[in-house]
């Protein structure tokens, strides 16, 4: 499974975290307020030891503004939701480091519009990494 915030700490992941909070969010602008929420929080999510990085825990260090605030458009993707089956698994398990030809099944995610893009995005975001 995947659990994207189990990566290093460096400003590439930062950045990525935080664009793909927003795509997740499904707003096509957010505040500057949101903004600034999202950085910190994904800050402060790779501060926090490995086994505890999660989509629910990142959720949870979300201010909570209501019906169409981030906490609420991020439920879910959460586990035990419609979503949380994509990023909010215990362990990313997707290792990279070892393989010299690099492929992807994407059979499960090309027709399903809402999850295409994200898993996609976060699959070449580490392949860039390498």
């Amino acid at each position: 499974g995947f659990n994207p915030f189990q990566c290093e700490r460096n400003e590439a992941n930062t950045q990525f975290l935080a664009e793909l909070v927003k795509v997740l969010g499904g707003k096509a602008e957010y505040s500057a307020r949101e903004e600034e929420d999202i950085y910190r929080a994904v800050e402060g999510m790779l501060d926090t030891p490995m086994h505890l990085r999660s989509m629910s825990n990142f959720r949870k260090s979300l201010p909570n503004m209501g019906d169409d605030g981030l906490y609420a458009r991020l439920r879910r993707w959460t586990a035990g939701n419609s979503l949380g089956w994509v990023f909010d698994n215990p362990v990313d398990t997707i290792d990279l480091t070892r393989a010299s030809i690099i492929g992807f099944d994407y059979t499960d995610v090309i027709d399903n519009a809402e999850v295409r893009v994200p898993v996609i995005n976060y699959l070449l975001h580490r392949l860039e990494a390498l």
